[in-house]
């Protein structure tokens, strides 16, 4: 039995931040779950380029993509003709500085803003749920400070060298 090499796809993980971080979802078209917008790669488009395009057509947005993946999680794709398409998808955060009221797939999916911890909850896969608690987990972490203790051992070894200096 030969292995089933999976195919590559690129998605967004659109989000904002508001009291805390906030994620965008769209729904699937047929079944209407909640998933991130993705797709196939587009030629002349890097990785995340794509990304951001797949968010414009899927779910109206714009923003500044990242270039550094988050990580990639794995799926079947359901085809119309009953058979499945492995799937592989690297992830890419887009901060969305823009949401648009008409864009191209307004008529076939809905979106929706959520907490990154029911967004988590509301996605099929596992992979994907943890690559969001992940990104929000990160971006909630406070910015890192220069150590208190630091200054003080500077400002003391200031004034010991003062006092030699005065001898």
């Amino acid at each position: 039995m030969t292995e089933r090499v999976p195919e590559q796809q690129y998605g967004a993980l659109p989000w904002r931040r508001t009291d805390g971080v906030e994620i965008l979802l769209i729904t699937s078209r047929q079944t209407r779950r909640w998933l991130t917008p993705k797709g196939w790669p587009i030629d002349g488009l890097s990785p995340s380029e794509g990304a951001a395009q797949e968010a414009y057509e899927e779910a109206g947005v714009r923003g500044v993509a990242n270039g550094q993946s988050l990580g990639s999680y794995s799926y079947e794709k359901k085809l119309r003709e009953g058979v499945g398409r492995l799937c592989r998808v690297a992830m890419f955060s887009l901060e969305v500085t823009e949401t648009l009221e008409n864009w191209p797939e307004s008529h076939e999916r809905e979106r929706r803003w959520f907490t990154a911890e029911e967004a988590a909850d509301l996605v099929g896969e596992p992979a994907l749920a943890a690559i969001i608690r992940d990104f929000a987990r990160d971006q909630s972490a406070p910015a890192m400070q220069a150590p208190t203790y630091l200054r003080e051992v500077l400002q003391r070894l200031t004034n010991a060298l003062r006092r030699v200096a005065a001898l």
